[in-house]
Parts: C-alpha cells; sequence; structure tokens
C-alpha cells in the first residue's frame, strides 16, 4: 500500500511539477511560491480611505501590486482558487487581521455574470479561507452587486469612480444585526479605492461601529 502511494505520488510530480507560480523554478514540495518569492512580500503601510470629510476608513494589505503577489491575483483569470486560498493565509500569518476588531467580514461581491464566466468570486474564497482562520469571525452576504460595470483597467481615476456608481446596494437584510458591529471589506486588490469605497458607502447605511478593508495588495 505504501509502496502504490509512492509511486502515484512519484508518476504525479513527473507528469505535473511543483513550480513557483512567480518565478517558476522547481519546487520540492507542492505549494504555491518558493521560499525566495514569500520574503518578497513585505506589508505596505496603512492606506486611509477617503468617503466624505466626516468619514474614512483604514486600507490593510498584504503587499504591494507586483510580483510574486500579482501573478497570485492575475490567477483568477483562469480560475485557480488555490492562488486566492494562499493569500488568504497569507494575510493572516503577516498583516494585523488577527488583531483587528471583526465580528463579520463582507467580501466584494462580483456581478452574477461575471461570476458565471470566471466561476467563482476570488473575494469571497478569501473570505472564506480567513473565517476558517479566526474563530468567532462570520461572513455576512449583505451586498449585491446590481449592475454590470466596465472592467476598471484602462479607465481614469474619475472614470474608475463613475463607472462604480451605483454599483452596489445592500440586500434584503435585517440591518440591526450589524448595527454596532465591526465590519471588514475583503477584496483582492485596492487601486483607485473606487471599488471598495462604493461597497463602504452601502455598509454605512447599516450604522456599523467600525469598517476596516483588507486586501491581498494595493497599487502604490
Amino acid at each position: 500500500m505504501v509502496l502504490l502511494k509512492t509511486i502515484r505520488e512519484f508518476i504525479f510530480q513527473v507528469l505535473s511539477p511543483p513550480f513557483c507560480e512567480s518565478c517558476r523554478c522547481w519546487l520540492d514540495q507542492r505549494t504555491v511560491l518558493c521560499a525566495s518569492c514569500v520574503q518578497k512580500i513585505v506589508p505596505v503601510v496603512t492606506y486611509d480611505l477617503i468617503l466624505s470629510a466626516q468619514s474614512k476608513i483604514s486600507v490593510y494589505a498584504l503587499g504591494a501590486y507586483q510580483d510574486p503577489l500579482k501573478c497570485l491575483i492575475l490567477a483568477k483569470q483562469r480560475s485557480d482558487q488555490l492562488a486566492s486560498v494562499y493569500l488568504a493565509t497569507q494575510i493572516y500569518e503577516k498583516t494585523v487581521f488577527r488583531n483587528l476588531p471583526c465580528d463579520f467580514l463582507i467580501p466584494i461581491p462580483l456581478h452574477w455574470s461575471r461570476r458565471l464566466k470566471r466561476g467563482y468570486n476570488q473575494a469571497l474564497v478569501m473570505a472564506q479561507q480567513l473565517q476558517k482562520l479566526r474563530s468567532g469571525v462570520l461572513l455576512a452576504d449583505v451586498l449585491k452587486r446590481q449592475k454590470v460595470t466596465k472592467y476598471q483597467a484602462g479607465l481614469s481615476r474619475l472614470g474608475r469612480f463613475d463607472n462604480l456608481k451605483n454599483a452596489f446596494a445592500l440586500k434584503k437584510i435585517n440591518p440591526d444585526i450589524y448595527r454596532d458591529k465591526h465590519l471588514i471589506l475583503i477584496d483582492d486588490v485596492f487601486t483607485s479605492g473606487a471599488t471598495l469605497a462604493a461597497a463602504a458607502k452601502e455598509l454605512l447605511k447599516l450604522q456599523p461601529k467600525t469598517i476596516a478593508i483588507i486586501v491581498a495588495c494595493r497599487a502604490i
């Protein structure tokens, strides 16, 4: 039995050898990034996302939007959910996430048509993994993406915010559940902040105690 297992593992290694997703070097064991690339992941300083003159939200990122994190973000284009799980694990291990007050994790939703095309929502997979890693935290399905927006790439900063206008809405929920609670928005990448700002403005209607934002990487 042990011999058969060893043979299967050897064949699997030969047919599908493990490579680092970033530098493509060969790995001794099946994982996502090599030790060298993992060391390149350095958390960036906290960013304040201004929603209004009276409201701002802290944005915490695992690192900058560059390799090796960039290649894991782009893995969603080939429906690689393992990359999303890995990103969430790194967020848990290397950011202040574990110490932030949190009652509910809220992933940024995809429009149903885009989710159907991609097969999954990267932000949701990340939130699910973070929930597994931190006990006592709940996953909240409170936001819906009510219109198909253009892809943000290529748009100006003003165009990005205009593109996300009225893109999100609260679902039919009991708002009392979230009043005076600590909410954390989860997304894969922060560029202009248009997406997260639009979503956060909807969450403010719930009158939470705090809102924070956690992303895998932020454009610097």
